[in-house]
């Protein structure tokens, strides 16, 4: 490419030939032109890659990519490592995005000084129940100096930290970090990949729009879970980045470590449940209690925690985690598992 544009869209995509036309067109109907659209067929089994091939041949910003499947992460790693603009964008592929979204980034790039990240707010559709909500920072444009201790969780929701969508990500800050999405993990990734951009700069703005639609199509949450190995790993993966990034920018280690206790309990049930319920195998009884006495220290505490903001069978489950009760603990998270799933 002889010309750098100013932004690079990474979209990934895997079998979502019933929404990517529609996807793509939104993006390519932007007001904002000086973009390129990097599509990662994702090795699809359905028409995701003739369909991008075909946008391809009509529009010279579009960039396809066809590779081997290794998930989400590893498509929107290869993204980066082919991305050109000054500035990077992610999109799903099965969600839409107002016709004013890049410049609506952008513009939040204007207004500031050395901004290297711009977060704006997400309007989700559910269309099982055909209801929208919308996600956003507050105020118009709130401009964050970093190193001068800016309370950024004042204005900004964590829900709209959590995906790396409806933002514009400085590209030099992730080439010289070495920064990538974790495909280690596959829940909290795209969280983890935030937090770590954060942690290495030191002006980013906000603002209250939501011009970016995301769709909830099926069930909100899954059924099953990953290994045991996975769900503890992105639980202290997200821990201890929250800790740094948060601390880094000014907050109090206790004041983010409660923070992180209420915000993100369900990791607690997601690493226990894993062991009556996942993608991998199922764990006998004395293959589950040799697993909750793998815990670490320091997450038995958090995990502990977390039970316990969760009701009176939460309370409970602290009391027998912490005495190692692991019998009558297992019995009674095996029904939980049995009520809940």
């Amino acid at each position: 490419m002889s010309v750098i544009p100013t932004i690079s869209v990474i979209v990934p995509i895997y079998n979502a030939e019933q929404y990517l036309k529609e996807s793509i067109n939104s993006i390519l109907a932007q007001i904002f032109k000086d973009f390129e659209l990097i599509l990662i067929n994702d090795g699809s089994q359905d028409n995701s890659l003739n369909i991008c091939k075909e946008f391809e041949k009509i529009d010279s910003r579009v960039y396809v990519y066809d590779v081997k499947n290794g998930g989400v992460s590893a498509a929107r790693n290869f993204g980066l490592k082919h991305a050109n603009g000054l500035w990077v964008c992610f999109i799903d592929s099965d969600d839409l995005v107002d016709s004013n979204y890049l410049s609506n980034l952008y513009g939040d790039v204007i207004k500031g000084t050395n901004i290297e990240l711009v977060v704006h707010g997400i309007e989700f559709f559910d269309l099982g129940n055909n209801t929208r909500e919308s996600k956003m920072p507050s105020g118009d444009f709130v401009y964050y100096d970093l190193d001068t201790k800016s309370k950024v969780l004042n204005n900004v929701p964590l829900i709209c930290l959590s995906s790396p969508v409806s933002k514009l990500f400085k590209r030099s800050v992730i080439n010289s970090n070495n920064l990538c999405f974790d495909n280690r993990i596959s829940i909290g990734e795209d969280y983890l990949f935030v937090m770590q951009f954060i942690f290495y700069i030191s002006k980013m703005s906000s603002n209250s729009i939501a011009s970016y639609i995301s769709y909830r199509r099926s069930g909100t949450l899954s059924s099953s879970y990953n290994s045991f190995e996975e769900e503890s790993l992105a639980e202290k993966l997200i821990f201890d980045q929250t800790i740094m990034t948060f601390c880094r920018i000014g907050y109090d280690k206790e004041e983010i470590n409660s923070f992180y206790i209420q915000e993100y309990r369900k990791h607690a049930y997601r690493m226990l449940y894993s062991l009556y319920k996942n993608k991998v195998k199922d764990y006998n009884y004395k293959e589950r209690v040799d697993k909750v006495r793998s815990i670490r220290s320091n997450q038995i505490k958090r995990i502990k925690l977390m039970f316990s903001q969760n009701g009176l069978n939460g309370k409970i489950l602290a009391i027998l985690f912490s005495k190692a009760l692991f019998p009558l603990f297992d019995k009674l998270l095996m029904n939980l598992v049995k009520r809940k799933i």
